[in-house]
């Protein structure tokens, strides 16, 4: 009777060789994965942040090849940031136009605002609680580069330094989902916010109101914290429908 020879393979039949080539592949797949999340993080960012800036208006398509050469970032990338940013209300995909900067109507315009006010208003009064030395130096800090953007006069500059200090007191309140909300509605917000900071004296406004917020938190005065900003706030909502 003619004996079989059995074959000692490695386990599911592969050979060493090929044991070896599917560990390094997957490994390169996973590299890639990582790489991939990483470049559309970093996409991602750079793109929220133009938008909370300004750099794109409310309503302007963002072309795909456009964005690509400004942001400096892949195609692949660009599409993960798309996708994030509408699920944010950042953006919108519009038929047969790709997509756009979302255009908040006056109603969602002043909604946001106004829970802005409520969920702002609590992290400026546990700011004034937390906040240290270096936290009000750095409060004054933005403060100063507010009121020097004001003077040349830089837009731009002063919608960025406004929404660090309130990114800074959400950060000195110590209330990571007061900060995380704040964070959210402020970049639904922001499209706004170069618009109200046109209408009549409303940037030295504007200025003088954050003022008497970090002299506030300063002041470690958790009411008048908490009524500075929610007075600001329903300033800027007043602002909103002027502008509108």
């Amino acid at each position: 009777m003619r004996r079989h020879r059995l074959l000692h393979l490695p386990v599911y039949g592969r050979t060493q060789h090929q044991t070896k080539s599917l560990t390094i592949s997957s490994d390169a797949v996973m590299m890639n994965r990582m790489v991939e999340s990483t470049v559309g993080e970093i996409a991602y960012r750079q793109l929220r942040g133009a938008l909370k800036t300004g750099r794109y208006a409310p309503g302007q398509r963002l072309v795909e090849p456009d964005v690509i050469a400004e942001l400096g970032v892949t195609r692949l990338a660009l599409r993960e940031a798309f996708a994030r940013l509408e699920h944010e209300g950042l953006v919108e995909r519009r038929a047969n136009r790709g997509v756009a900067v979302r255009l908040l109507s006056l109603a969602e315009a002043v909604e946001v605002l106004e829970v802005r006010s409520v969920v702002e208003g609590l992290a400026a009064r546990h700011a004034a609680v937390h906040a240290t030395a270096e936290d009000v130096v750095a409060l004054r800090a933005t403060l100063e580069k507010f009121g020097r953007s004001l003077s040349v006069p830089d837009l731009s500059a002063c919608a960025a330094a406004q929404a660090r200090l309130h990114e800074l007191v959400t950060v000195i309140s110590q209330l990571p989902t007061a900060a995380w909300l704040s964070e959210m509605l402020s970049a639904q917000s922001a499209q706004t916010r170069l618009r109200t900071l046109l209408v009549g004296d409303r940037l030295r406004e504007s200025l003088d109101e954050h003022k008497a917020i970090v002299a506030a938190i300063a002041a470690h005065d958790s009411d008048a914290a908490e009524t500075a900003m929610r007075r600001h706030l329903a300033n800027v909502t007043q602002a909103v429908a002027a502008a509108t």
